[in-house]
């Protein structure tokens, strides 16, 4: 037990030092027999003593290399539950950044952003959690309940504050991670047509990963999503007729 202690606390050395300590103790210093006062043979030491050193070399091996991937699966496997629940209990909701036409003032548009009105920590901004949720597989459940959610609120916004509005830019951020997916073009299309909001109104800001890292499938997805009138746009760029 303390050469598999010292294995996973300290790595290689620690266990070889505690194997070899463990060994002598059991060997010369512990009789084969306690009762009989029978001495142990060479062989049974050094068999006792390799035993101890190759079970601490092991674990260590186990430890270094196995036990930070399970960590890992085991905190993706809770943030992705974490995320689930959030949305279902209504934690993720958005905040909208007006986007304003510089040539005449008047409102052009909103970019939807999320926050996370998490129960512990208070409210938690994308740059924490969106990051998160790309890196353990996660981030489309999030992206499509943004996109309902500013869909949504954009089509009560329509009648008493959009009347006559022909024109309208409705941003969301979306990740090189959505833009893989086949099915995104599908998903839009149906909440665009739950909703009502028109397609042209609803803008897709990529980021500079999904240009440098795809560009083929960037352009692929690009032809894919103009189908319902969808216009994807460059993160870092803004259109010349309306700034944020």
């Amino acid at each position: 037990v303390p050469v598999i202690i010292c294995a996973v606390r300290f790595g290689h050395r620690g266990a070889l030092l505690v194997s070899v300590a463990a060994g002598i103790a059991a060997g010369p210093l512990m009789p084969l027999d306690v009762e009989a006062g029978t001495a142990q043979t060479l062989g049974n030491w050094l068999a006792r003593l390799v035993a101890f050193v190759v079970i601490g070399q092991l674990t260590a091996y186990l430890s270094e290399h196995s036990l930070p991937s399970l960590s890992d699966e085991l905190v993706a496997y809770r943030f992705r539950n974490e995320l689930g629940r959030a949305i279902g209990d209504g934690e993720i909701r958005l905040e909208y950044q007006p986007i304003v036409d510089l040539a005449t003032g008047e409102l052009a548009g909103v970019e939807a952003l999320a926050r996370w009105d998490h129960p512990d920590r208070g409210v938690v901004g994308p740059d924490e959690f969106v990051g998160a949720a790309e890196r353990f597989g996660c981030v489309d459940q999030l992206t499509r309940h943004v996109i309902d959610l500013a869909c949504r609120q954009v089509a009560g916004w329509r009648g008493p504050f959009l009347h006559g509005h022909h024109e309208f830019k409705l941003a969301v951020n979306v990740s090189a991670t959505d833009i893989a997916d086949p099915d995104l073009a599908g998903y839009l299309s149906q909440v665009l047509d739950r909703t009502g909001v028109p397609n042209h109104w609803l803008h897709l800001e990529l980021p500079e990963t999904a240009l440098v890292d795809d560009l083929d499938l960037l352009v692929a997805r690009h032809l894919e999503l103009r189908t319902p009138g969808l216009r994807p746009v460059h993160a870092d760029f803004v259109t010349p007729q309306a700034a944020p």
